[in-house]
């Protein structure tokens, strides 16, 4: 989320007034969009995967399975994440299921479903280990100039 004097950004996201960015208002541009980053990955609500998405929607894809709100929003099924079912127009809860279905650290897709709500990646392959492992989350965020590095994306 880089930003440069020039750039444009919002502070309010339903006002219709852009803000420039000059030297001294540039973080307050990488914070803004890494917080639009954030708002979205986390509530996106996608339509299906088949037809033709409705004004405003996004299409469930592949791609999709980084984000959070994969897997904390009801969304529509999506057949290449462990056998799901192709889209029948049932929505599912990825992270409710799992939990109801009793599936431990144990189980590939616990695993990949915990590493995607913390960190924004999807790895089908994340082991025990690696999902165990402390991350440096805290230790990057307070440095500025490395927390905007970090979340360069």
């Amino acid at each position: 989320m880089a930003c440069s004097s020039g750039d444009k950004y919002r502070i309010q996201s339903s006002g219709d007034k852009d803000l420039i960015a000059i030297n001294t208002t540039i973080d307050t541009c990488i914070a803004t969009k890494i917080l639009d980053r954030l708002h979205r990955e986390f509530t996106e609500k996608y339509a299906p995967s088949t037809g033709t998405a409705p004004v405003g929607k996004t299409a469930i894809a592949d791609t999709h399975r980084a984000h959070p709100t994969f897997y904390l929003r009801k969304q529509h099924k999506l057949s290449s994440f462990f056998g799901e079912t192709i889209d029948d127009g049932q929505e599912i809860n990825r992270f409710n299921n799992m939990l109801f279905s009793q599936k431990t650290e144990d189980d590939p897709q616990y695993r990949t479903t915990i590493h995607g709500i913390m960190n924004g990646t999807y790895n089908a392959q994340v082991t025990t280990d690696n999902l165990r492992r402390r991350h440096l989350h805290n230790q990057t965020c307070r440095n500025l100039a490395t927390l905007k590095e970090y979340t360069v994306w």
